[in-house]
């Protein structure tokens, strides 16, 4: 899926901070996060003089918003026509990263920024452009180390912090 931003101006630093959050969290939390594929900036055209809106590329989820849940026959409905069971909700999203010291920046104001997928996740689909308060990389670690994560996916992690914190060193 391309997710262009047209509200506002999309950075570049910006950009490569949603890539590497998301690089982050869609590793801990595979059935939770979309993968992102790519992020890019604004940009502008000056032979059109147009503004050309930055985004990002993210895997596609199949399913079904939450907010659903708040009409007793559409959810009826929307239960009937998508058979979707959450296996991997949100909230075990919440109660981990709080083991692990910090409370995850998300925000569902509009009741459309999660989705029960066809795999039984329950994905955010917004996203996350600044560090949570508390985020330590070396308690992220233990975690992972904790439970079984790879050595491949603690890598990306490390990497994907150390990028961050060379991009926020920048600005």
């Amino acid at each position: 899926v391309a997710a262009y931003r047209y509200s506002r101006e999309l950075k570049i630093d910006e950009a490569k901070r949603i890539f590497y959050f998301h690089r982050i969290f869609s590793t801990l939390f595979p059935h939770n996060f979309p993968k992102f594929y790519g992020a890019f900036a604004s940009q502008k055209d000056q032979e059109r003089e147009l503004k050309l809106p930055g985004g990002t590329i993210r895997q596609k989820i199949e399913g079904k918003t939450r907010h659903y849940e708040e009409i007793p026959l559409v959810r009826a409905l929307m239960d009937f026509a998508m058979r979707i069971k959450i296996k991997y909700p949100f909230k075990y999203v919440e109660k981990e990263c709080l083991e692990m010291g910090f409370v995850l920046p998300v925000n569902d104001i509009h009741g459309g920024n999660f989705i029960g997928g066809a795999d039984g996740g329950e994905y955010y689909v917004d996203t996350i452009s600044y560090f949570p308060s508390g985020f330590k990389i070396d308690r992220v670690i233990e975690y992972m180390v904790a439970h079984g994560y790879s050595q491949t996916e603690i890598d990306v992690v490390r990497t994907s912090f150390e990028r961050l914190s060379f991009i926020q060193a920048e600005e």
